[in-house]
């Protein structure tokens, strides 16, 4: 499934670059993709409509493929152009629509994006209740400085230094400007999988004249690692290092909170099946488009909010699994358990222990041409949809498409 490689990035929790793009799966010449879905859904009384629309047009060409140079995972080595646009939401969702266009300039690329939210979602860094945002912005891709060892078995082996994501944006209607940093000092994308030495992710956020900053940084760490040979259905992943947060905005003094800063340790297990694009966002961090059909990730959990820091662990699990060719059955769940810190003059004054959790199972049957039927229940415990309900459940059905 390769015409959604570059509307939709994983939502995540975890430092990390943005995943890498296959060279296959990036078309010659003109692709247009739209795929979508609309679910009707019942939460806790109330009928809503939930679902998602994304369409990509995009016009590249590969340039010259030397053995070493400007190489990366993403769009290095090509020219061209992409335009897309998704909207998203409803229901238990925050409502998202973005616009992005993006162009390929060989050694990397440079884009510019427009967004606008009505609300938080659980793996936020930055969560608050309330936050409705509208952003425009500007970002650019570089793949990094190394090179490609070319294998007979037709499994490249890629090596880069220094390669990064930056992306900046700006509120229209609050005086918010976000600054993201990915970044890792050598990257080796291969057979073996990911693996990264100083992989590291940066957030600042300035509100007026205060400043929040958020980093994570793994002394060394690796996705999507074989466990027994490049056959191996099985995968591990992992990191270790540090995660600080320094917050601003809470309801005592912000200019004396205290910085929070955590062991940052990750560590999963995955096994790999069939490619499946998911008919809506996952309110967990699960990427759009995944080809791992069961999984576990346990991590520390470090976000700032709009009272103070938590802090604490969170284990993630997944599945899917094809009962037949036209039925599948898939699921996920949170469990996150944390401290929530306010701070006055440097000093805490409160730790709050907390639980979030939240659990989500489906069924898909597919129609031919393109269709699905989809029926999905969803049960979560946060303030992030109500602010005086603790518990939220809902149970959502409805027609997905693509093409």
């Amino acid at each position: 499934m390769r015409y959604l490689f570059l509307v939709l990035f994983p939502a995540t929790a975890f430092a990390q670059l943005r995943d890498p793009v296959p060279a296959e799966d990036i078309p010659d010449g003109n692709a247009l993709s739209i795929a979508g879905t609309a679910l009707a859904e019942t939460n806790t009384g109330q009928d809503q409509v939930t679902g998602e629309l994304a369409a990509q047009w995009s016009w590249t060409r590969a340039g010259v493929d030397y053995t070493q140079g400007f190489r990366g995972p993403r769009w290095t080595n090509r020219y061209g152009a992409a335009i897309s646009l998704r909207a998203s939401g409803g229901g238990d969702s925050p409502i998202e629509i973005e616009q992005r266009g993006e162009v390929a300039l060989y050694v990397g690329s440079i884009g510019e994006l427009v967004r606008w939210r009505s609300r938080s979602r659980m793996v936020d860094r930055f969560w608050y209740r309330t936050t409705e945002s509208a952003e425009v912005g500007a970002f650019t891709d570089f793949g990094g400085l190394g090179l490609v060892v070319k294998q007979d078995h037709g499994h490249d082996l890629s090596a880069e230094a220094f390669p990064f994501y930056f992306e900046v944006a700006r509120d229209l209607d609050k005086p918010i400007t976000t600054m993201e940093l990915d970044i890792a000092q050598v990257r080796v994308v291969g057979v073996p999988g990911d693996l990264r030495i100083g992989d590291e992710r940066i957030t600042i956020r300035d509100v007026g004249a205060l400043r929040a900053a958020a980093l994570d940084f793994a002394f060394f760490s690796g996705r999507g690692v074989a466990i027994d040979g490049e056959d191996s259905p099985w995968r591990v992943s992992g990191a270790i290092g540090l995660s600080a947060l320094t917050p601003f905005g809470t309801e005592r003094d912000p200019l004396q909170d205290a910085p929070s800063v955590v062991p940052y340790v990750e560590l999963g297990i995955e096994h790999r099946g069939a490619t499946v694009l998911r008919s809506t966002r996952s309110e967990i961090g699960r990427p759009l488009i995944d080809n791992a059909d069961f999984g576990v990730n346990a991590a520390t959990l470090h976000r700032s909010t709009d009272t103070g820091i938590d802090a604490g662990g969170q284990l993630v699990a997944w599945w899917q699994r094809s009962l037949d060719n036209n039925l599948d059955v898939h699921g996920e769940g949170l469990f996150g358990i944390a401290v929530h810190r306010l701070a006055f003059d440097g000093m805490p004054v409160s730790n709050r222990p907390f639980v979030i959790a939240r659990a989500d199972v489906g069924v898909t049957a597919k129609l031919g041409h393109g269709l699905a039927l989809e029926t999905r229940a969803w049960c979560e415990r946060s303030e992030r949809l109500s602010s005086t309900r603790r518990l939220e459940a809902g149970l959502s059905t409805g027609l997905a498409f693509h093409h």
